[in-house]
């Protein structure tokens, strides 16, 4: 069942139907179906990027009030644990799973 594509570039993964996008990404992402299929690839890349934003004033914060080194050695930890960690990969995956879900329905091409 596709949605046909606005003019103006394409349709907003929001503007898309919560109950197709729903069973779509249910037989699109292996995991089934998500808690919260209405947040779009875009809003799920500013949640992951507004974490790494918070991460990296928090590490200039103890820089500045602490040590230098402290901050930079913490830093360094937050960037390694952010890379190893599961559910940050699990995120970006989700959103691509989203984003394929609402070009299939909206028979948009990438």
């Amino acid at each position: 069942m596709a949605i046909s594509a606005q003019s103006d570039g394409g349709t907003q993964y929001e503007e898309v139907s919560p109950e197709l996008l729903r069973e779509e990404i249910k037989h699109e992402s292996p995991e089934g179906l998500p808690g919260d299929p209405e947040l779009g690839p875009r809003r799920l890349g500013w949640v992951i990027a507004l974490f790494a934003v918070l991460f990296v004033v928090g590490t200039a914060a103890m820089s500045v009030v602490f040590d230098p080194l402290a901050g930079v050695a913490v830093g360094a930890l937050v960037i390694l644990l952010c890379c190893m960690h599961p559910a940050i990969w699990g995120s970006v995956l989700r959103a691509k799973e989203r984003g394929r879900a609402k070009r299939h329905l909206t028979g948009e091409s990438r």
